[in-house]
Order: C-alpha cells, then sequence, then structure tokens
C-alpha cells in the first residue's frame, strides 16, 4: 500500500512540472518547477525506503525461518536472540508476514518459572508441508 501511495505522489509531482512548460511567466515557471520537483523528490525517496525496506524485511524473513528450522519452535525473544544483529521492527513485522502468509505458526504454551509463577507464552515454528 505504501508503495502504490509513493507512486501516485510521484505521479502528482511529476504532473504538477506541466503547467511550467505552459506558463510564460518566469516567476511562475519557477515555483511549478521548485514544487514539482519537491514533490516528485520526495515521493521518490520513499519509494525507496519502501522497497529498501521490503528486501530487508525478506533478508530477515529467510534468516528466521532458517533458525526455526534448525532449533525447533521459539518464543519470539529467544527467536530474536539467535538472529545475527536483529533490527527488533524488521523482526517483528517479517514474523508478521510468515504467519500472515502461513510459513509459521505459533502456540501458546503455559510455562511456569523458577518460582513457580506461571505464564503463558507464544512459541513460534516453522509449518511442514501445509500441516498446522
Amino acid at each position: 500500500m505504501d508503495t502504490i501511495l509513493s507512486i501516485i505522489g510521484l505521479a502528482l509531482g511529476v504532473a504538477s512540472l506541466v503547467p511550467a512548460f505552459a506558463s510564460k511567466n518566469r516567476k511562475r515557471k519557477i515555483i511549478f518547477v521548485a514544487v514539482g520537483l519537491s514533490v516528485a523528490g520526495i515521493f521518490a525517496f520513499r519509494i525507496y525506503e519502501v522497497v529498501h525496506s521490503q528486501s530487508e524485511i525478506s533478508a530477515v524473513k529467510s534468516e528466521m525461518l532458517e533458525v526455526l528450522a534448525a532449533k525447533g519452535p521459539l518464543p519470539f525473544d529467544d527467536l530474536l536472540d539467535r538472529m545475527y544483529y536483529p533490527n527488533f521492527s524488521e523482526v517483528d513485522e517479517a514474523i508478521d508476514q510468515l504467519v500472515e502468509e502461513k510459513m509459521v505458526t505459533s502456540d501458546l504454551v503455559d510455562v511456569q518459572s523458577a518460582a513457580g509463577v506461571h505464564y503463558k507464552t507464544r512459541f513460534y515454528r516453522v509449518v511442514e508441508n501445509g500441516k498446522k
């Protein structure tokens, strides 16, 4: 969705350059060009950010699948600890995407601390051959 909105914004920025070519007034021409290039530049940068972010998240997803396949079910914190210099927001987005894509599933497990306190902890695991 961010990509689509950024592309629309970029198109609007470029389209705002059209009146600059039709205008006879030099000041108006400069204003239209400045505004058009500014808007186009902002949205072009936003497109770059979205594409770069998606490539980073894709790499994190691959690493996450490798860790889960090698280590078995893990809670989020243990998964985060086993990854190579993870960015929390990218890991969080990657796990959300993997769950949404049904490549990873989670189970809520009751665990007991050394003090005897019970906690509910979510363990993530790789979905094997379409089995949940």
